[in-house]
């Protein structure tokens, strides 16, 4: 009778720890299901198109990101550096006392003439819902960001174009894409290098370089350093309704 129990025991244990082992291949931190990722082109015309949503060397990135929670500012932020030539239009508006007025309630302080681009808010909410998939409203409040100052009346969004310096840059590395039902995976490696901190600066350049960045073309980091230096992310897209992948997440995730 012992030996049935101690028998049916060992069997339970190891099930117990077949289960165990199996949940972690089967689930990141994310929960999201790993086992039967189908590796794929990372230089397909698709990959390529995903990545450039999330790859436009900015500040962006953050340690998690998911479309559900996404804040207004985030979304508007990547619909403005993810916004086609075609989509919107722009308008050269004289300078009156120091002001551009662009429409009813919408004047930009200036000293000579603006140029304006014009965002209707159809176009903001098509992209809002191609890039995240969302359809809940969204306040399109006013912003600067990237040299432009942006302003809502209620029917379009007002873009002033300014002069901007960027004092950070980036590089990334794709490390991999994979596929799984209806989901894509990119694996990259990203590194932000901020120009004017000379600590940051020169942990990748010249110190001769980071003291006169604003002057000089910035130097190319190689994949080896990205590879060995970068930040791990994974960004995930879900295909919608509408037979298009959209940004579902984005995660730090560990190796």
């Amino acid at each position: 009778m012992k030996k049935v129990i101690f028998t049916i025991i060992s069997i339970l244990l190891v099930l117990l720890l077949l289960f165990v082992i199996v949940s972690k291949v089967l689930k990141t931190d994310n929960n999201e299901v790993l086992i039967n990722e189908k590796e794929v082109d990372k230089n397909s015309e698709l990959i390529q198109n995903l990545y450039s949503i999330v790859n436009q060397k900015d500040d962006l990135r953050k340690a998690s990101l998911d479309n559900e929670t996404i804040d207004d500012e985030t979304i508007i932020k990547y619909i403005l550096v993810n916004l086609k030539e075609q989509d919107f239009y722009v308008v050269n508006i004289p300078n009156v006392k120091v002001h551009c007025e662009a429409a009813q309630g919408i004047r930009f302080n200036s000293n000579k003439a603006c140029n304006v681009r014009v965002i209707s808010t159809y176009k903001m909410n098509e992209y809002k819902k191609k890039l995240f998939n969302i359809d809940r409203e969204i306040n399109l409040k006013d912003i600067q960001f990237r040299g432009l100052d942006c302003r809502y009346n209620g029917e379009n969004y007002y873009c002033n174009e300014t002069p901007y310096t960027s004092y950070s840059t980036s590089f990334s590395y794709i490390d991999k894409a994979t596929k799984y039902n209806d989901e894509v995976y990119i694996y990259e490696y990203y590194i932000k290098v901020n120009l004017d901190q000379m600590d940051d600066c020169t942990k990748y350049f010249s110190k001769e370089y980071c003291e006169n960045y604003t002057t000089q073309e910035t130097p190319i980091l190689v994949d080896e350093v990205i590879k060995n230096k970068g930040v791990y992310y994974r960004h995930v897209f879900k295909l919608g309704d509408n037979n298009n992948y959209y940004l579902k997440s984005s995660n730090i995730v560990v190796e």
